[in-house]
């Protein structure tokens, strides 16, 4: 399990040592981000934190409901890599906030959403070698992105 904890939170993910059926607590974390996103959704709605500890991820991560407010916040070097996925990296997700991520490879888009009200904001992520795409349907606001870096990031139109 992870010894240190820079961040505090409501849920913890480990990509090493953490265990999906573990309670997501910084003693006892989950093993993907999916598994605490579910958790936090099931909690009932309200402000999230979601602490990501060092590692590298590959799950597609998804919103089940509308009204949780998800900021997940990297606890050291997190790699997003959307390699294996085969759709955007991020579905959806109510005013979520993407916080100190790595994200790579997201080739079939970064975000998408289905309603206008799914508005993430990236603060302070990289991205590589991935497609912006903005939504599936979507008729509100793109994402936000703040204080982000870019390196061969393509944009397809597909609004």
């Amino acid at each position: 399990m992870a010894t240190h904890w820079k961040l505090s939170g409501d849920y913890y993910v480990d990509a090493v040592n953490g265990d999906d059926s573990n309670a997501g607590t910084s003693i006892a974390p989950f093993k993907t981000i999916p598994a605490a996103v579910s958790a936090a959704e099931a909690a009932g709605s309200g402000i999230m934190d979601i602490i990501v500890g060092s590692g590298i991820y590959t799950d597609r991560i998804v919103a089940g409901t509308t009204t949780d407010y998800i900021r997940l916040k990297a606890d050291g070097q997190v790699i997003f890599d959307a390699s294996s996925i085969g759709d955007s990296a991020f579905y959806n997700g109510y005013l979520w906030t993407i916080t100190g991520f790595i994200i790579l490879n997201a080739t079939s888009g970064i975000w998408t959403g289905s309603h206008p009200n799914y508005h993430p904001k990236f603060i302070q992520c990289s991205f590589k070698d991935c497609e912006w795409y903005i939504g599936l349907t979507m008729s509100g606001l793109p994402p936000t992105y703040i204080g982000c870096t870019f390196e061969n990031v393509t944009t397809t139109a597909l609004v």
